[in-house]
């Protein structure tokens, strides 16, 4: 099955507790870092509040530069 891996790991996913009123945001985040790595995408963590954290799961970006010469 082509997406086997995608579907399993989203099953992971949902097995997180991420609700109200006891969530495990570190297990989420430290899943959500391990997948990321897998993928060989950046993660980055940023602080919501002091209770709160949010990952960015990016792909990787090539900025270029344009030499203009005149």
């Amino acid at each position: 099955m082509e997406n086997e891996l995608a579907i399993k790991r989203f099953v992971e996913y949902i097995q997180i507790k991420t609700v109200q009123p006891q969530p495990d945001y570190e297990r989420a985040l430290t899943f959500l870092k391990q997948y990321a790595q897998e993928l060989d995408l950046e993660y980055t963590v940023i602080k919501i509040d002091q209770d709160r954290h949010a990952a960015i799961l990016t792909v990787g970006s090539f900025i270029g530069f344009i030499n203009l010469q005149i």
